[in-house]
């Protein structure tokens, strides 16, 4: 035991290492958390298809072209979406137009949201990084009460990045 009885070591040599060490560790976890934190993840287009499913899926699901052309037909209602997303916070928009299969004319058109149908036709020619990101899909639904087919076509659009 009396190996370490004349040991003579300073502190002082160690201090500096372990300042170093903690200002490595410091500086690597500011690094990690700017490198987290910076990465931007743009998931409009996302947001938008996924609007359009929904819209388009509820509307065709057992469609019946009387009750949507009444003047009281609420379409946040009528799929569960919540109207307030939409008209306060200004960061969707969706149009839906109802045509006869093969006739150009709309008879029914429901939107909902900022009016970016502009911004949305201009996105499907060329794609801009600060308009809000559109979707678009037509869809047929067949009106089983009148024996008629449908074009249904909606377009929806998303802001919140």
């Amino acid at each position: 035991m009396g190996l370490f009885i004349n040991k003579k070591a300073d502190e002082k040599y160690l201090s500096i290492w372990m300042f170093l060490i903690w200002a490595i560790i410091g500086v690597s976890i500011v690094l990690g958390v700017l490198m987290f934190y910076s990465v931007q993840a743009d998931v409009r287009q996302i947001e938008a298809q996924l609007l359009t499913d929904r819209l388009s899926a509820c509307i065709i699901s057992g469609f019946n072209y009387e009750e949507i052309a009444k003047s009281n037909f609420d379409i946040y209602t009528t799929c569960s979406i919540y109207k307030n997303v939409f008209d306060k916070e200004n960061l969707y928009y969706f149009n839906i137009d109802i045509s006869e299969e093969g006739n150009e004319s709309i008879l029914k058109t429901i939107s909902g949201g900022n009016n970016w149908k502009t911004e949305c036709d201009y996105q499907f020619i060329k794609k801009e990084d600060k308009f809000p990101q559109c979707a678009k899909q037509d869809s047929t639904a067949f009106d089983s009460k009148t024996n008629k087919k449908y074009t249904v076509s909606v377009i929806a659009a998303s802001n919140q990045k």
